[in-house]
This record gives structure tokens, sequence and C-alpha cells, in this order.
């Protein structure tokens, strides 16, 4: 597609059109699709995360109108969305490490081991306790993809206390899900 006509329906979506966002979707979806598969290697993912990149342009369709390479624009999201995914992969390995470390330290059966939702319930009883400001810093890593420098600045906090709060907020729920598992 030439990028002329790129343009245009960028022009269009920042408009608000969402017939040239379906008409966008229709000529990218396939080739996109492809592109994150390759990486991501499930059907399924990858068209979640492609289906995450329109809703991404269509919510930041108010910019769309200065983006002097669409082509380029859209595969930076995609790329972007891919990534963010890998990020939330490590997240809950992490968190999984958390919940199997305590698991393996309880004495109980297997069907006594902690399921999912028991987890959220647990980690979210226990960030309670936590200072407002620990709280907030965990909650902005671990569920809104904020880097380290993104939250420091945000706060006004120096990017060595974001890297505190952080491992001192592990640290105490691991110690919360140890005695809960005992």
């Amino acid at each position: 597609m030439p990028v002329h006509n790129e343009k245009r329906l960028f022009e269009e979506i920042a408009s608000g059109s969402e017939r040239a966002l379906r008409l966008l979707y229709d000529r990218y979806f396939n080739t996109l699709y492809n592109y994150v598969l390759k990486t991501l290697k499930d059907e399924g993912i990858a068209k979640e995360v492609v289906q995450d990149v329109f809703l991404k342009i269509w919510e930041n369709r108010d910019s769309l109108a200065n983006v002097d390479a669409p082509q380029a624009y859209i595969y930076a999201i995609t790329r972007n969305k891919a990534l963010d995914y890998f990020r939330r992969l490590v997240k809950d390995a992490q968190l999984a490490d958390i919940v199997e470390e305590s698991n393996l330290k309880s004495p109980h059966a297997a069907d006594d081991r902690m399921n999912v939702s028991d987890l959220k319930g647990l980690i979210l009883e226990a960030l309670n306790k936590l200072s407002d400001q620990k709280q907030k810093v965990f909650k902005m890593s671990r569920y809104e993809d904020f880097s380290h420098d993104e939250i420091a600045d945000q706060l006004n906090l120096s990017k060595s206390t974001i890297k505190n709060h952080l491992s001192e907020t592990l640290r105490y729920l691991k110690e919360q899900l140890k005695l809960t598992s005992n």
C-alpha cells in the first residue's frame, strides 16, 4: 500500500473514522499476525497481540495525523506489544517461582497447594499491609508494566529507591507466602 494512502487512512482514523480503522485492520492483520506468530509461536496469543495493536492505534488516534511513516509506526507498536507479552511472561514466571518455592516448603499434600485465585488474594492482602508508596511502586511495575525509570519519574523518586521498594516488597511477599503455606 502506498505511503500516501496509509497516511490518508491515519488522518481519517485521527478524525474518528471506524471505517478507516477497519480498512487498516483488513490490510495489515494477516501480515502482522504472521510476523507475531513467528516470534511467539502461539496462534491465539498472536491474534490477541495483533488485536491489541489496532486497539492501541485507535486509542492513540489523536496523534496519528502527525505520523510520517505509518507502516513503521504499525510495526513498532506490533514489536512493542510482542515485547510486552514477553515481559508479562517473565513476571508471571517470577510469580510462579515465588509460589513454587512456597509450595515446596509446605508439608501439605499437592491438593492443598495454592491455586492462582488464592495466590492473588494473598498477594493483595499482603500488599495492603505495605506503605502506600510501596504498593504504588509494586503495582506500577508488576501490573502496569512501567519501567523503573518511568516509575521514578512519575513518583519523583530515585531509581535506586524504586529498586529497593521492589526488592523489599518481593522479599515481604515471599515471607508472607511462606507463612501462609505452613
